[in-house]
């Protein structure tokens, strides 16, 4: 097992004996994203908190709405197309040929409408499946599905998130396994997402990882989660004898933090060379290095803003509510 961990500018030199930038993690329009965790995050940053505080109050005054997060989605910003173009662009800039893998929550919509394009049939059919065990929740980074079966795989993905199923779960990860151009990848593995207590959520981690572990192909190291988190996952990958994967996470309009690099030719090769290699290089860019609050912030804005080039309708991401149960 190989894995080789470079910082641009720093290590700009080791870049140019490498053919292919890959791009893992991002997210389009088609992802419907709780407001709770940006909300929560707002109020908790001092940066942040007298701003948000004063938004809520504007809400409350004008309409007579009380701004509740935890109730509310937004939608990021990009389109698919508009998405593969940022992540593309970046690469590109290193000289590079682009491999992106876009990674709507429980959604291939935008790699299958990207595909319809001939310049894009070659883009993975990707997603980030929701993962319920036990109390914890986890992502999965699901990619380059064959494209004939990648609706019915994702109905099956659907009815196990569903059900909470761990048999269902485990036997999916197992016959995803099973096909050698799919690639699993264990997104930001140590984010306690749903906020249990940290006894509880480590004990659900290692039941998971003693069942899963297996048939997953590497962990993540995540664009948008601080350096701390980040040196947990490479120690727990230590510790689960298992490869470290580029993730940006992107869900604004700044391009992925964390890129693998790759001599592969097309996202197959890539696939067998993480998966029957276990070549892993991982390129931090240099967005990375800025403050993640003030990133989180840049984000939040990308989210807030109107568009007024969008399509009608498409042109807030953030005025969406969820329709709660009685």
């Amino acid at each position: 097992m190989q894995n080789q961990l470079l910082l641009l500018p720093r290590d700009r030199d080791e870049v140019a004996p490498y053919r292919s930038g890959v791009s893992l993690h991002g997210h389009t329009r088609h992802s419907q994203e709780s407001l709770g965790f940006i909300g929560k995050y707002l109020e908790q940053h001092h940066l942040s908190r007298g701003w948000i505080a004063g938004k809520k109050e504007d809400c409350r005054r004008i309409t007579g709405v009380t701004l509740d997060f935890d109730r509310a989605y937004w939608t990021p910003p990009l389109c698919e197309r508009l998405a593969h173009e940022v992540e593309a662009r970046q690469i590109e800039e290193l000289g590079l040929r682009p491999m992106v893998s876009l990674t709507d929550h429980n959604s291939i919509d935008a790699c299958t409408l990207l595909r319809e394009d001939q310049s894009f049939r070659n883009t993975p059919v990707s997603t980030e499946w929701t993962v319920p065990f036990g109390s914890a929740v986890f992502h999965i980074g699901v990619h380059n599905l064959p494209p004939a079966q990648a609706q019915s795989w994702m109905a099956a993905m659907h009815a196990a998130t569903a059900s909470a199923d761990e048999d269902q779960i485990l036997t999916l990860f197992e016959e995803f396994s099973r096909i050698p151009e799919v690639l699993l990848v264990f997104n930001h593995p140590l984010w306690n997402f749903v906020g249990i207590a940290a006894e509880r959520f480590h004990f659900e981690l290692t039941r998971f990882l003693a069942s899963a572990n297996r048939h997953l192909h590497g962990f993540e190291l995540n664009g948008m989660r601080d350096h701390r988190e980040n040196r947990g996952v490479i120690q727990l990958a230590a510790e689960w004898d298992q490869l470290l994967i580029s993730g940006g996470d992107r869900h604004g309009r700044e391009p992925n933090a964390w890129l693998n690099l790759t001599n592969a030719a097309d996202f197959a090769e890539f696939v067998d060379e993480v998966r029957n290699g276990r070549e892993s290089t991982v390129v931090i860019m240099p967005q990375y290095s800025v403050p993640l609050g003030w990133r989180f912030f840049r984000n939040f804005t990308h989210v807030v803003a109107e568009y007024p080039g969008h399509p009608e309708g498409r042109r807030r991401m953030w005025g969406c509510w969820r329709r709660l149960s009685p």
